[in-house]
């Protein structure tokens, strides 16, 4: 994961996994979301304001703190462990959620433009290349590097604005746009500036610009955790509504050339979520 996960300790003097927690931690200057911080926003605090860094060896992942504050996330360090995961497992590839939460300028972390991704796509492509060379092998083995772009990060305040040309496509093999959403049972862009105008280019065909210089195969996701789910079940319950949506989200996907669709459906029960334990 390119974020953490923050949460506001019951106590300061408690700050280990899994110590209690009263409720989501503070939202940071740039992502403005309560629970969630950026890794941009992570070495702010870790290398600027003090927060005390652990690495946790048993579960392989850093976190820190400071009073009350507590946020869990990766590392270049860190990171390593996800990608070792991978190849000992023989997974087929990993996914980055989302590009603009890396520090992706280089100006936070000081350690280069988008640094946990390139840490992940070299060791994964290092890796693959001594397969290649131990088994002597003509073929090489292709792992998926899915990155995520947010239609949303264009809006972030000064240097953490995001727009499709931010985004390094030579660190992926897949880019998904997110998000489109369903409108009464049928795809439809979310974001205004998504789709082209007599005068400007939309954020669509800025985005698939990247397949000019690069390999890649871009996709569009529909749905996300805020979309929720009402609007597809109520889609999926119907069989005409299922047909119609189909046919009309191939031809939205291939008039817009995107690649794919990707079906983002989280089923949430309650988003309203009383955390009481890390």
């Amino acid at each position: 994961a390119l974020y953490g996960r923050t949460f506001r300790l019951a106590s300061s003097t408690e700050n280990y996994i899994g110590a209690p927690a009263v409720g989501p931690g503070n939202a940071g200057l740039y992502t403005n979301e309560q629970g969630f911080l950026a890794y941009y926003e992570i070495c702010t605090r870790v290398k600027q304001q003090g927060w005390t860094k652990i690495f946790d060896e048993e579960h392989k992942l850093n976190y820190a703190y400071k009073d009350e504050q507590w946020v869990g996330y990766d590392d270049l360090y860190s990171i390593s462990y996800k990608i070792q995961y991978v190849q000992e497992m023989g997974l087929a590839g990993i996914m980055f959620w989302a590009a603009d939460l890396d520090d992706f300028t280089g100006s936070s972390c000081n350690e280069g433009k988008y640094p946990l991704m390139n840490k992940a796509v070299n060791l994964i492509r290092s890796q693959i290349q001594s397969t290649i060379s131990s088994t002597k092998s003509s073929l090489q083995e292709k792992k998926r590097i899915v990155c995520y772009y947010t239609n949303w990060s264009q809006y972030r305040p000064d240097q953490a604005k995001f727009y499709p040309e931010d985004l390094d496509g030579s660190l992926c093999t897949h880019i998904i746009y997110a998000f489109a959403v369903l409108n009464n049972s049928k795809l439809t862009p979310f974001q205004s500036n998504d789709e082209d105008t007599q005068s400007s280019k939309g954020m669509y065909s800025r985005i698939l610009a990247l397949k000019k210089t690069h390999n890649i195969k871009i996709l569009l996701a529909v749905g996300g955790w805020n979309f929720g789910s009402a609007d597809f079940s109520h889609m999926v319950k119907n069989e005409q509504l299922r047909k119609d949506f189909v046919q009309q989200a191939t031809l939205f996907i291939r008039d817009h050339q995107f690649d794919g669709l990707d079906l983002d459906w989280v089923q949430i029960i309650n988003k309203i979520i009383e955390i009481s334990f890390l």
